[in-house]
């Protein structure tokens, strides 16, 4: 399966920023346990942190996957010094299951090492077994594991 990278266009990237920000408080609230209006608060502050100048904030990068002509999924990377980090990376749901994340991800490797990027990182919820499954077996290991007992209930 060859999986290529592409830059997303204007369109594309007014329709991810909606998708994305949803899906990423949904994450915050089904696998972090934040209430909804703390997640929603949150991903609109760590937008306006990572991205202060939108998304001509330099060394980001948001493509679109595609194999083929069918659009696969979408990536949002960014550069700092000689790492990048994978802020968001999704399969199209239509599609998952197919080995496209993992094809998505060799195509991030292969293009963050024509950018001169020595290592890459990334957050997963701990929920989220899928992707830890698939990042464990390309060789990605735990270096920051975070616990919160927000919405844990103690009895006295």
């Amino acid at each position: 399966m060859s999986t290529r990278l592409r830059a997303m266009t204007a369109a594309e990237i007014e329709v991810w920023t909606v998708h994305q920000h949803e899906g990423y408080v949904q994450q915050m609230v089904g696998l972090g346990g934040i209430e909804p209006s703390a997640a929603r608060s949150k991903a609109v502050a760590d937008r306006a942190r990572l991205l202060p100048d939108g998304f001509a904030t330099g060394g980001h990068r948001f493509w679109v996957a595609e194999v083929g002509p069918v659009q696969v999924g979408a990536v949002w990377l960014a550069a700092v010094g000689a790492s990048g980090w994978v802020y968001d990376i999704e399969v199209d749901e239509a599609v998952r299951g197919r080995g496209h994340g993992r094809a998505m991800m060799l195509a991030v490797e292969a293009a963050s090492r024509e950018m001169g990027l020595e290592q890459l990182a990334l957050n997963v919820f701990a929920g989220n077994t899928a992707a830890i499954g698939l990042y464990e077996s390309l060789g990605y290991t735990v270096t920051e594991r975070r616990l919160s007992g927000q919405n844990m209930a103690k009895a006295l």
